[in-house]
């Protein structure tokens, strides 16, 4: 929320997890072309991760979008 000329830190947040989201996600995805060689691996818990990072950090961005907010309130 826009209140007094600035931003909701929930906006920041969401800004953080997209980022750290695609970079864990970008990461599985070479994991996928290249398997490390540890147990587990066929897990891709870097996938999942990345893809709740992204999804989460995506409905922070629309829900707290400064563009989106109203006026400030009196």
């Amino acid at each position: 929320m826009v209140q007094g000329g600035r931003l909701s830190i929930w906006f920041f947040v969401g800004l953080m997890l997209t980022i750290y989201g695609v970079m864990i996600l970008a990461a599985g995805l070479y994991g996928l072309a290249y398997p490390p060689n540890v147990k587990l691996a066929s897990l891709h818990a870097d996938l999942w991760w990345g893809a709740i990072l992204l999804a989460g950090g995506l409905v922070y961005l629309r829900a707290f979008n400064p563009s989106k907010m109203g006026p400030p309130e009196a």
